[in-house]
């Protein structure tokens, strides 16, 4: 069973992280994306509200403009001896009427006969911009400074008896005009600035969410680690197989591949198929089924006989997957065997040492004796037993390793006082 906890992972991160990591980075790009675009709403809002209100404001002032060069008391007044007396207390009551700063009605000198400043009427209009109203009739609107200040401003020619003999100018100041717009674009501001709270917020949440999930891993760290694992994977001998929790293979290499179907394949075709339909008696089922390891199992695939050990994955309580993991029988035992003789060398080599300290003992115990000759006659029946043994086995068998194996078993023989005949005439020869 393979249990993962969160701290274990803490291994992999960079003791010395930048300070702009992936966190301050997710916070930091988020946030702008979310700013610069509340910013371009924010802009094309004003600017569409201001346009729209001026355009409105603009219509409504024409609009006035027109109605009132067309009253016939206005028209009519222009043939009496004081205009004025007559068209400003009509102008007066329906500048009253529709909120407008100022209207304003001239002769064709631009002379005032009505205006909000009773003390102005009498005098030159200020704008010079009556110009396409009194020559060429038109209705328009335009922007100039007044006596009042910058106005957007209204301007309607009046008709007598067909011809132009005078001008009214309905006007709201810019001041008035931008008092409003700021109110509307206030509230657009306010809703923006909320939205982009939310999203700054919302940075912060999804660069937190996604920093838990990566363990608080940095993408050059999880590059790493993933190109270590990679080489891992592709660089082992053993075949490795993991599948997800609903029992779709995540991870395969080359060498289970090899081992499970009999030739070399393409990992990634065998990703995302189901396991009980890729290989119908694996253990890895029932492993994740049940949350239980099983080890040890012997399975066929593909003509081969292989070792399967399969365990579940957990991590923080919660079952992820199974992975389990394969090894050719066949390679096992000659793994086996190889220990075997080597065990086998040992044990040999182990009785010779052994033999060859009781021999020194004895050596030692005559010289201790004043035995020389003893000890000459001693020496001498050894070397001729060895020298005899040796060029035996030298000389009839051909093999180092056999020989060798051969000299250590009549070593363990004599230590353990067993008599060990070798026929004078046999041999043991590889071909050439």
């Amino acid at each position: 069973m393979i249990r993962i906890r969160k701290e274990d992972l803490s291994i992999y991160r960079t003791k010395n992280k930048p300070f702009f990591n992936l966190h301050l980075k997710m916070i930091s790009l988020i946030g702008a994306l979310s700013i610069t675009i509340i910013l371009i709403i924010g802009g094309f809002m004003s600017f569409f509200v201001t346009d729209t209100l001026e355009t409105q404001i603009g219509e409504r002032a024409l609009s006035v403009a027109k109605s009132v060069a067309v009253i016939p008391e206005i028209s009519q007044a222009f043939e009496s001896n004081n205009p004025s007396a007559i068209i400003q207390p009509i102008v007066q009551k329906i500048q009253a009427q529709t909120d407008a700063e100022f209207i304003v009605v001239g002769n064709q000198q631009e002379i005032r006969y009505a205006h909000p400043a009773p003390e102005r009427i009498g005098e030159k209009m200020i704008g010079e911009d009556n110009e396409r109203a009194l020559q060429y009739g038109e209705s328009y609107t335009s922007r100039s400074t007044g006596s009042l200040g910058n106005s957007l401003r209204a301007k309607a020619p009046v008709y007598l008896n067909g011809e132009i003999v005078g001008v009214v100018s309905v006007g709201f100041l810019v001041d008035s005009i931008e008092s409003i717009i700021w109110g509307y674009s206030k509230e657009i501001w306010l809703v923006l600035l909320g939205v982009c709270t939310a999203a700054i917020i919302g940075a912060v949440l999804i660069a937190n969410y996604i920093k838990n999930v990566l363990f608080g891993l940095e993408p050059e760290e999880i590059s790493h680690l993933l190109f270590q694992k990679e080489t891992i994977l592709y660089s082992i001998h053993e075949g490795i197989i993991a599948i997800n929790k609903d029992g779709r293979i995540t991870m395969v290499n080359s060498a289970a591949l090899k081992l499970l179907t009999g030739d070399e394949q393409r990992a990634d075709e065998w990703i995302g198929k189901p396991i009980q339909e890729s290989f119908p008696n694996s253990d890895l089922p029932y492993v994740l089924e049940h949350g239980e390891s099983v080890f040890d199992q012997e399975r066929v695939f593909s003509n081969h006989i292989v070792y399967v050990n399969s365990v579940p994955i957990f991590y923080e309580q919660e079952l992820l997957g199974a992975v389990a993991t394969f090894r050719n029988k066949t390679e096992i035992e000659k793994l086996t065997k190889k220990l075997t003789h080597i065990q086998q060398y040992a044990n040999a080599l182990r009785s010779q040492t052994h033999e060859f300290a009781n021999k020194l003992y004895t050596i030692m115990g005559l010289t201790q004796l004043n035995k020389k000759d003893e000890v000459l006659d001693f020496i001498r029946q050894e070397t001729s037993i060895q020298q005899h043994w040796t060029n035996t086995l030298l000389d009839n068998i051909n093999d180092p390793y056999i020989s060798g194996l051969l000299v250590g078993k009549l070593s363990q023989a004599n230590e353990l006082q067993i008599n060990v005949s070798i026929q004078p005439d046999s041999q043991f020869q590889c071909p050439t």
